[in-house]
């Protein structure tokens, strides 16, 4: 493996365990079977990006044509897009990485857009951050673009940006959490498990 690939491995550490921990506790209320997950995750592994992709697609089309808005298989898939275009974005030669990041963050946008009220949107907003955490880190990667005026200032206003994200996300997912243990939760939300775990995560970055 290339050292870009054992490189992108531990920059996602953070990603990792929070899609396990949230992705863990949607198994119970998924729907989609369980192997469709397996077989995305291990084409992306073996980097078939464009397969993975269009495994992704298909099952979110089938929801889709369900009319299942608010089921969480619709974060779920949408995360493992966002995660498919990230892995292939990171992976790029730099001078086709910015197109590609653009496109990593899309899914976010018209998910955003189209669900504004997902009861577990916020996890849709927390794989923006780390993708925003992942172009920080692509920068300094040995394939990183030649450091010009312009360029050195990408990862400063990338950092400004994950900071501003993820005081964002604390906040929200304090608002949450607070509403999780009263009873104010809505129906299909994080649990306040799910929120505890992953404020206190955030709380290292």
């Amino acid at each position: 493996m290339s050292d870009r690939g054992t490189i992108w491995r531990p920059i996602l550490g953070t990603a990792s365990w929070l899609v396990a921990l949230t992705c863990g506790l949607f198994v119970a209320a998924c729907q989609a079977d369980e192997s469709t997950y397996r077989l995305i995750a291990g084409l992306r592994e073996r980097r078939l990006f464009d397969q993975a992709d269009f495994v992704v697609r298909e099952a979110l089309a089938e929801l889709q044509s369900q009319e299942q808005t608010n089921s969480p298989d619709l974060v779920r898939l949408t995360i493992e897009q966002m995660q498919i275009l990230t892995d292939r974005a990171y992976l790029a030669a730099p001078q086709h990485r910015a197109a590609r990041w653009q496109a990593a963050t899309k899914p976010a946008a018209e998910f955003l857009a189209t669900h504004p009220d997902h009861p577990r949107g916020t996890l849709i907003e927390l794989q923006q951050t780390l993708i925003t955490m992942a172009r920080i880190e692509a920068l300094r990667g040995p394939s990183a673009i030649t450091i010009s005026p312009a360029t050195a200032r990408e990862p400063l206003e990338l950092s400004q940006q994950a900071r501003g994200q993820l005081l964002a996300l604390q906040s929200a997912i304090g608002q949450q959490l607070t509403d999780a243990r009263n009873g104010l939760g809505p129906a299909g939300g994080l649990t306040d498990v799910e929120l505890s775990h992953l404020q206190r995560n955030l709380g290292y970055q």
